[in-house]
């Protein structure tokens, strides 16, 4: 489990003509990384399927594909999926979970 992950909206901002990680964004990248380091979760080779269980914090509505692209930035920056293009991610699904606050995350090998 992964703290609620930044709405892609809000994952950039210009900086000096050039788009950067918001300060909000690279929060919850360090806070999500370290949950990850904490779970022992490891590192899968090849191409690879992507369950992701989204539960909001509030009763606010939100767009779930808005939410998709950290977790799934945040799986290849801490080296536990080699990528996310089509070539390694091969099926991805999201789905509303309840009775928790954040996003579960299951990585299996494909094949």
């Amino acid at each position: 489990m992964i703290p609620w992950p930044p709405s892609t909206n809000t994952l950039y901002r210009a900086f000096r003509g050039r788009n950067i990680l918001s300060a909000k964004a690279r929060k919850w990248a360090i806070d999500a990384g370290a949950a990850l380091l904490e779970q022992k979760a490891r590192p899968i080779k090849g191409p690879v399927e992507v369950e992701i269980e989204l539960a909001c914090p509030t009763k606010r509505k939100f767009d779930p594909d808005n939410r998709v692209k950290a977790v799934l930035d945040l799986l290849v920056k801490c080296y536990i999926i080699e990528d996310d293009d089509h070539s390694i991610l091969r099926r991805f699904s999201v789905s509303l979970g309840e009775g928790f606050v954040g996003a579960r995350v299951t990585v299996k090998p494909t094949g």
